[in-house]
């Protein structure tokens, strides 16, 4: 005898089954739809970047082949290719410019300005969104690439790769510049050297020789007294000091022209060759209203080349001296990552009687950068192959010689070298 059966389902319940098989089979349709949507949106939005990224560096391309001939206009316009189309602000910064930013862009021109004149500053680094990456050639930073977004957001790692294969081509054309530049500096300074000849050798030459026959003269009539005589050799003193100083610079500039400088390190306080050098400067422009020299700082020890740095703060500081005529020259050793010694003067002027405006000392060359901007024509050239010996030196030694600060009341230049 067979089991009993039990009642059978009603096509009710089971129409009911199959309906809730059917929507759930559509829940998850929708959700994988979603899904695919959501990929495909991340697909197209990863397809633009990457077409931004490799119109940037198609751009970049083109603009290096048609700004060979300019390469600082290159690296000026440099920001204007990044955005809006890789980051909302971009600024480039370069070591011997100073402060403020060198080139910007922004997607608010208001900012732009703003970033421009000094008047605010780039996001911070090391936030949501902001990539400064250094213009790094060789061992030297040359400068620095700054992207940011208004809106802290994180940073892709193909934008992160572009940029840094940007701020390595801009490092090349950077250095180039500075090689052209360099080369266009020495030529002319040869030009110069004819010029600083008669003005740092001829005109102290020729006043030790009037002082010496005065005082032949004097003597020979018995028309002499000891302050007279005082007087006169003080200014012999002036006179031998300038042609020393004269000479020593002139060595220099010819050794830089011809890429002869040999230097020779030796451990000394920094501080006290500059306290010393402000004497001796000093001394030497004593009577002719130069400023008064203050040296304040604490002894900042390392290993130098002797020569070049006394050479190098004499040039700085004789210039400063002579542009704030009557006030005061301050300056401040001190060291942190780099010894550093800062020479600002409170002169009425910032041009070529003064330390710069923080573009260099003189004319542009054919790059922008500036040259030593020396005319064989005008006796005070003999300043300008002087300020570009110094900053020569200075690179020689691994250092910089750049302008932190320039206002109508003066100038600021400061000399990093590094430490130890």
């Amino acid at each position: 005898m067979s089991a009993p059966q039990g009642p059978a389902p009603s096509p009710e319940s089971g129409a009911s089954g199959v309906t809730k098989a059917l929507e759930q089979a559509l829940r998850t349709l929708e959700r994988e739809q979603e899904a695919l949507t959501t990929e495909l949106a991340a697909a197209r939005m990863a397809r633009a970047q990457a077409e931004s990224l490799l119109s940037v560096l198609a751009e970049w391309s083109l603009f290096i082949d048609g700004a060979a001939h300019d390469r600082m206009r290159l690296l000026r316009e440099a920001p204007r290719l990044l955005v809006p189309r890789l980051a909302e602000a971009a600024t480039i910064e370069i070591a011997s410019f100073g402060a403020r930013p060198w080139a910007v862009a922004h997607v608010d021109a208001a900012r732009a300005a703003a970033l421009e004149s000094g008047e605010a500053r780039p996001r911070p680094e090391g936030g949501a969104g902001v990539l400064r990456m250094p213009l790094m050639y060789g061992d030297r930073a040359l400068g620095w690439l700054t992207v940011w977004w208004e809106r802290p957001q994180p940073v892709s790692p193909a934008v992160t790769m572009v940029l840094g294969l940007l701020s390595q081509q801009m490092a090349a054309v950077l250095a180039e510049a500075e090689r052209q530049t360099r080369r266009i500096e020495a030529e002319r300074a040869g030009t110069a050297l004819t010029v600083a000849i008669a003005q740092e050798l001829t005109n102290p030459l020729q006043a030790l020789a009037l002082s010496l026959e005065m005082v032949f003269n004097a003597h020979a009539r018995g028309d002499t007294t000891e302050d007279w005589l005082e007087q006169r050799l003080a200014a012999m003193r002036r006179s031998t000091l300038r042609m020393q100083r004269g000479v020593e610079m002139l060595l220099a500039a010819d050794a830089v022209r011809e890429d002869r400088v040999r230097l020779s390190p030796e451990r000394f306080d920094l501080a006290e060759v500059t306290r010393r050098v402000a004497s001796a400067v000093t001394l030497e422009m004593e009577g002719a209203g130069a400023a008064c020299v203050v040296v304040d700082g604490p002894a900042v020890e390392g290993r130098w080349d002797r020569t070049s740095v006394t050479l190098v703060l004499g040039i700085l500081l004789r210039q400063a001296s002579r542009a704030a005529t009557g006030t005061q020259v301050d300056v401040r050793v001190h060291a942190d990552r780099c010894a550093r010694v800062t020479v600002a003067d409170r002169g009425a002027s910032s041009n070529g009687d003064g330390l710069g405006d923080g573009r260099g000392h003189g004319s542009h060359g054919s790059d922008g950068v500036d040259g030593p901007g020396v005319d064989a024509n005008d006796p005070d050239d003999a300043m300008q192959v002087g300020l570009w010996v110094a900053r020569e030196l200075v690179a020689v030694m691994g250092g910089t010689l750049g302008a932190s600060s320039a206002v109508p009341q003066g100038a600021t230049l400061v000399i990093e070298l590094p430490l130890p």
